[in-house]
């Protein structure tokens, strides 16, 4: 099937606002996320997103139809990189377990090449896998694993300097 990343305008906004939505839901069996008073989750991230230059925005398309969300958070610059935290990073149900997200990673790593953070907490296993699995097949090597203070989250980072290679070979 046919992949295709687009940076986010503010056309898209009312369908990144719904992915979002889901995105969110998926984390709230991991993180206490309360909804406000008309049901939505995040507390006006998408503003956030949508009017802070430091944000870069994501959709990805299979067939023409969405798949999912990547939100990045450019953190600043060492050594000529941008620094860059994957802030939100969501495939839906449908697509999931048929490698999208591993290539949507990958291109994503390709478009914004820098030093790369991504939080994660602690109890959400399937992501720590997911994004140890990705780093190391793109890369060849495995992120560099932080923990927390308080231990409830797991940082990887990882350097992405040029076209990530993806190994087929893997799952």
């Amino acid at each position: 099937m046919p992949l295709r990343l687009v940076c986010a305008t503010d056309d898209d906004r009312a369908l990144f606002e719904r992915l979002l939505q889901l995105c969110l839901h998926d984390l709230s069996e991991y993180e206490s996320a309360p909804v406000d008073h008309a049901g939505y989750f995040g507390n006006g991230q998408v503003d956030q997103f949508w009017h802070e230059a430091r944000y870069e925005r994501v959709l990805a398309y299979m067939a023409g139809r969405p798949a999912g969300i990547i939100v990045l958070h450019k953190t600043g610059r060492a050594a000529d990189r941008d620094k860059w935290r994957v802030e939100h990073f969501f495939v839906l149900r449908s697509y999931r377990r048929l490698g999208i997200g591993d290539e949507m990673a990958r291109r994503v790593f390709d478009m914004y090449p820098g030093e790369y953070e991504v939080y994660l907490n602690i109890e959400n296993r399937p992501a720590i896998e997911f994004w140890r699995q990705v780093v190391r097949r793109s890369f060849g090597k495995p992120a560099r694993e932080l923990g927390t203070s308080d231990e409830s989250t797991v940082v990887l980072e990882f350097s992405s300097f040029g076209p990530a290679q993806l190994d087929s070979s893997a799952d």
